[in-house]
Formats: C-alpha cells, structure tokens, sequence
C-alpha cells in the first residue's frame, strides 16, 4: 500500500472516518510549524534518528524534548495530534509498528525535500 493511501485507524473511531492521506496529515503539522516556531524548526530535525514511535525521537520530541511538551507547547490535544501527522489513531493496535513506520517514512521525506529546497 502506498503510504498516502494509508488507511490509518479505519473503523477505530468515527472522529476519524474522514481522516486526510498521511502527506496532507503531515502537511498540515508542518505549517502548525512554521507558523509556531518559524522555517528553522526544520533544520533541527535530525532524520537520522527521526522515529515517530519514539516519544522523545518524534518531530515533537525532537523539537521540544518530548511528545507531550509539543503538543502543550503548539496548544493541540492529542487527537488533533493524529490530523497534524505526529501520531496515529491507536498506538497500542496489531499495526502500530508498521503505523509508525510510515509516518516516520514519510516525515523524513518531507524534511529531506525541505533541506533540499533550502539549499
């Protein structure tokens, strides 16, 4: 399955039966971002070590040393947290790992295109 096209959470909840594709997801919580903390929170991910099961490896655990100091921080509560691309709708189901692995997949690219851009 592509990840765009992931359908991350499906019946889990109706909150999210319309959830966006994950790049759209991620998109958005890169301008929640850039609106919060400028354009130079994207030099201070460090890919390499980018890991959004990882709570103090995550975007937000990278940028503010923890998963739940960014979602204090940027204001956003952790359902909001799944539509902004910085975690998945059920942490503990069967496909979790493989949940994680696709968003840090596709964080990692968003980052890399924006290194790249900047350049």
């Amino acid at each position: 399955m592509e990840p765009q096209q992931l359908p991350l959470g499906l019946g889990f909840s109706s909150v999210f039966k319309s959830l966006p594709p994950v790049r759209k997801r991620i998109q958005a919580g890169a301008a929640l971002l850039d609106e919060k903390r400028g354009l130079e929170w994207r030099e201070l991910v460090d890919i390499e070590t980018l890991d959004m099961a990882s709570p103090n490896e995550d975007i937000l655990g990278q940028l503010f040393d923890h998963y739940s100091i960014g979602l204090c921080e940027l204001g956003i509560r952790p359902h909001r947290s799944v539509e902004l691309g910085f975690s998945i709708i059920d942490p503990e189901s069967s496909s979790a790992d493989y949940e994680f692995a696709v968003l840090t997949k596709c964080w990692r690219e968003f980052v890399k295109r924006q290194h790249k851009a900047t350049k």
